[in-house]
């Protein structure tokens, strides 16, 4: 007899359109084993993959991947297991399973994808810094790539504002891509989720990112871009995210950056603008958690509220601060942790503070 996970890791593997296999795997109520046995009649309509099933002989291939799943210590998440995500499972094209490391409590928490261009300026670094922690305390899991620039600051982001976070690989649980965010991939291990549908020690290959792109956003209520150009692969993740019938979001950018370009087609074209967190958190009618904010933010102690006006809109860094503050260094940053925690200022990828 094969066991459920043997067949959900061979069915994985065998080279067929991922929707295909999802209407057969709703066919038969998520059983996956059943494939492999005596053709199913009620699966006729798929006559022409019968010999993919009945043919299948790698099962050397399978067992490696589940041992090789094991001594990583990853989760194998299968569509018919109560523990993948629901979000994910309402799109007609969702993966088979899952490898996972860290927190699958995170696949029960709301969630906003986060993506936009490798190479992020410094405007898309400030409006990471300024959105990612808002929508964190408003309750938002930030869903993302890893990949470097915008995707890696949000991860960051949302880690440094003990905010919730989950990355998607396009590469084997294993093998984080790029690896130059080793350290990231580690952190988000232990913080966040990381999750995967490629086999382990699979390489980050080109043709896996528009692939793990339709996870990213099969993941989220909707898709915020901040900054990209016109062959940004974020756009493809925005595409995808209309036809899950997801929302899409976008920060305007200079009408003379190209990295912005996209960002403003996609708003032209009629993507949702986001000038600050209350553009998203009002379309999900969640201003309630702005307002609460804003109550708790009367109950900052007076050495905050002196702090709070020597600040302004341009900002400051620390080093101005503590000369004209004249506090030293262990009152000052409880100060301004407690100012940042309240909503009052925000610190950008440059570690300047400023008004909210």
């Amino acid at each position: 007899m094969i066991k459920e996970l043997n067949a959900y890791v061979a069915l994985s593997i065998i080279q067929m359109p991922s929707v295909v296999k999802v209407e057969m795997l709703k066919k038969l109520a998520y059983k996956a084993e059943i494939l492999f046995y005596e053709w199913n009649n009620t699966l006729n309509e798929f006559l022409k993959w019968k010999n993919k099933f009945s043919g299948f002989s790698d099962w050397s291939l399978v067992e490696k991947i589940i041992e090789e799943s094991s001594a990583n210590k990853a989760s194998i998440v299968t569509a018919g297991s109560s523990l993948y995500p629901n979000i994910l499972k309402q799109t007609l094209d969702h993966p088979v399973l899952l490898f996972c490391k860290g927190d699958l409590n995170l696949f029960k928490k709301r969630s906003l994808s986060v993506v936009g261009t490798r190479r992020i300026s410094a405007y898309g670094k400030v409006a990471v810094s300024k959105l990612v922690p808002e929508l964190c305390r408003a309750g938002f899991c930030i869903v993302s790539g890893m990949a470097t620039g915008v995707d890696s600051e949000s991860h960051i982001r949302a880690l440094e504002s003990n905010g919730s976070t989950v990355a998607v690989l396009g590469s084997g649980i294993n093998t984080p891509f790029p690896t130059s965010n080793k350290r990231l991939y580690e952190r988000i291990i232990n913080e966040g989720l990381v999750v995967s549908e490629f086999a382990p020690n699979t390489p980050g290959f080109k043709y896996n990112f528009p692939m793990r792109n339709r996870i990213i956003a099969g993941l989220s209520d909707g898709t915020l871009i901040i900054e990209a150009g016109m062959q940004s692969g974020s756009l493809i993740t925005a595409s995808i995210a209309v036809s899950y019938s997801r929302d899409v979001f976008c920060v305007p950018g200079p009408i003379n950056s190209a990295l912005s370009e996209g960002t403003n087609s996609l708003i032209k074209r009629g993507a949702i603008p986001v000038c600050s967190s209350d553009d998203i958190l009002a379309h999900y009618d969640m201003l309630f958690n702005t307002r609460t904010l804003k109550i708790d933010r009367e109950q900052i102690s007076d050495g905050a509220r002196k702090m709070l006006k020597m600040l302004d809109v341009q900002g400051s860094s620390a080093s101005d601060l503590l000369c004209s503050s004249g506090l030293g260094p262990a009152q000052l940053f409880k100060n301004l942790e407690e100012l940042e925690l309240s909503g009052y200022i925000f610190r950008d990828a440059f570690g300047i503070y400023h008004l909210n």
